[in-house]
């Protein structure tokens, strides 16, 4: 019984790692065949594979050469330090997806699963997320399972204003501060930052209003019509690399509950089980609506 365990355990091992294999070849392939600085398919500064490049902002992913458990999964990516850079984490499920979807139309091959940094609850009570890259499904694990050896890959998002960028009709592209533009006109813009992390709804306020991206003191948790027009303007349209996660709002809906934004269907929901403690992706904001 044991040696049977034994030969399963190094079963699953050897095809997590060919899957891991198949992810670093397709990347270096893409990377080779599309060269161009941060275009498209090409190595990013980082030296990952530049997934997402559109109007000034990028993403790129790197995969480790380890397998792990969730938990050890978030430390790895947050330790990264590909090119020498320290803004390397874990992805979203969203993004995950999206990398996965990067794929099937640029025809390239990718495979394994692979953990995302995501929860659907609390720390202790509720479930993480991983997701198969082969067929663009999240699955998530109960948090006894999350020990389960996938796949780890670490991201990381920059922007790169062009010089002849303008504030009005520019929806996606680099915002003054480092985060994307989600509407402007020429009296007033709405910027969004890059993902600052999960958290409950308490701790989310903070960490968006201590954020200090572009050197600006302003960041702030984003209203519901605020994410309602993030949905609009960049969600299904795929730009400013936001994948189809649920983010947390700034506006209370009863005690003990928050309201957060599904940027997969525009849906608003209470915050539900887990309450305040629930741990979501957080973005900040600043800036305002135009009228």
């Amino acid at each position: 019984m044991v040696r049977r365990r034994f030969v399963h355990t190094c079963i699953r091992q050897l095809l997590l790692l060919a899957g891991c294999v198949v992810l670093s070849a397709a990347c270096a392939s893409q990377a080779s065949s599309k060269p161009g600085q941060h275009g498209l398919g090409a190595t990013g500064p980082g030296g990952g594979l530049v997934w997402y490049a559109r109007d000034g902002v990028y993403i790129e992913a790197a995969t480790l050469p380890d397998a792990a458990g969730f938990d050890d999964a978030k430390r790895l990516a947050s330790a990264w330090r590909g090119g020498g850079l320290t803004d390397w984490r874990s992805a979203t499920k969203g993004e995950l997806i999206m990398l996965s979807q990067y794929y099937k139309d640029s025809g390239g091959t990718a495979s394994g699963r692979f953990w995302s940094g995501s929860y659907d609850g609390t720390h202790e009570t509720r479930f993480v997320w991983f997701v198969d890259l082969t067929s663009e499904t999240a699955y998530h694990n109960s948090a006894g399972g999350r020990q389960a050896r996938h796949g780890v890959l670490a991201v990381r998002q920059w922007t790169q204003a062009d010089a002849n960028t303008r504030r009005t009709g520019t929806s996606g592209t680099a915002g003054p501060a480092g985060g994307v533009l989600v509407v402007s006109n020429a009296a007033a813009y709405l910027e969004i930052s890059p993902l600052l992390g999960h958290a409950g709804w308490n701790d989310a306020v903070r960490l968006a209003a201590g954020y200090r991206g572009g050197g600006q003191a302003d960041w702030r948790l984003p209203n519901r019509e605020e994410m309602q027009q993030v949905y609009e303007q960049l969600a299904i349209k795929k730009l400013g690399g936001l994948g189809p996660d649920r983010y947390w709002t700034a506006e209370r809906s009863a005690v003990g509950q928050a309201w957060f934004v599904d940027l997969a269907d525009e849906k608003h929901y209470a915050s539900g089980y887990g309450g305040l403690e629930s741990l979501r992706p957080v973005r900040a904001v600043r800036g305002n609506l135009p009228k």
